[in-house]
């Protein structure tokens, strides 16, 4: 997990910066090398509750195929997602602002046909 803000990596488990306080993604996106720190500003928003640990895998396959940068957070769990719990709580998809409507869009296209 990386923090998107100061670029700092942290082991599995850990979802929040600990010096940011921002949710941490699993990768950072390619830089354009125009900008210095394409992240630096991002605001990442709640768009998406999973319901279960396979429509997670579903939603994290879509969204690296198509390079959006994303969070999952599981409320009753502090963060972590344990995929062999089930009904362990409210879960969370957050992306950057940016990709919120793109987002919602994939996962209406692709989570309709499953």
């Amino acid at each position: 997990m990386i923090c998107p803000n100061c670029k700092s990596e942290f082991v599995e488990g850990v979802y929040t910066c600990s010096d940011c306080g921002i949710p941490l993604v699993d990768y950072l996106p390619a830089v354009d090398h125009e900008m210095d720190n394409p992240l630096q500003d991002v605001n990442f928003v709640a768009v998406y509750n999973p319901i279960n640990s396979q429509e997670v895998s579903i939603i994290k396959m879509i969204l690296e195929r198509e390079e959006i940068p994303f969070h999952i957070k599981n409320d009753r769990l502090h963060g972590a997602i344990l995929f062999s719990i089930q009904g362990s709580g409210k879960m969370e998809l957050f992306v950057p602002e940016d990709y919120a409507q793109r987002t919602l869009d994939l996962l209406r296209e692709e989570l309709d046909h499953k």
